[in-house]
């Protein structure tokens, strides 16, 4: 071997990119970058017959991935009709938002297709591993009512595409509500004195029942 500067380059193969552990004098590329799809290590001058054992360029092939799951009022209400909620009442939607793959997520973002962007959320970068618990809420309406909840992080390795989940929640309002009216002889006799029946005559009374709820 005669003196000179070296590296070590190769061709890194699709979906990969370059890690590196440089160690040692002259290491003038320790973050071990590519250079356009070509993995390279810093370059070393060596004195004739030197080597350096402890150079080492890597492989790491990014996967990122990202997973939210949403409940209505503590159930995970993917099918409707979820928990039956009293119109005027509190809905709490809580999100658990989990970075699923093996790089570091940032610029998180979570939004809801009916509630509009949820801006509670503890956190806009997530390591591998790592989650966190966002919460929104709202009033409950009358009648079916679905929300769609719709995450996204961007990778910080490998290609900068965006990566995004769905989960969808349900809830019903109820809006209870029942109508009476009771008819004496065929009269709805509200008030006095109703119709006018024999004495030892037959009195029918007639209950018409109504659920005027949901």
């Amino acid at each position: 071997l005669i003196s000179g500067t070296y590296h070590v380059s190769f061709t890194l193969p699709g979906g990969y990119v370059a890690t590196v552990a440089n160690s040692g004098a002259d290491a003038s590329d320790s973050d071990g970058l590519p250079v356009g799809n070509a993995a390279v290590t810093g370059d070393y001058v060596l004195n004739a017959g030197q080597s350096i054992p402890t150079v080492d360029q890597g492989l790491f092939k990014p996967q990122p991935e990202i997973l939210v799951i949403k409940y209505t009022n503590g159930r995970d209400a993917d099918l409707p009709s979820g928990p039956i909620v009293a119109v005027g009442a509190v809905v709490t939607w809580t999100y658990e938002i989990t970075n699923t793959g093996n790089v570091t997520l940032t610029d998180v973002t979570l939004a809801d297709d009916i509630e509009g962007v949820i801006a509670t959320c503890p956190a806009s970068e997530l390591a591998p591993g790592a989650g966190m618990t966002c919460v929104l809420t709202g009033t409950a309406t009358a009648g079916e009512y679905a929300n769609t909840a719709v995450v996204t992080g961007t990778p910080t390795l490998g290609p900068v595409t965006p990566v995004t989940d769905t989960n969808p929640s349900h809830y019903f309002g109820g809006n209870p509500g029942i109508v009476l009216i009771k008819y004496t002889n065929g009269y709805d006799a509200n008030t006095a004195t109703g119709p006018h029946i024999a004495t030892g005559s037959t009195v029918t009374w007639t209950y018409l029942i109504t659920n005027t709820g949901n």
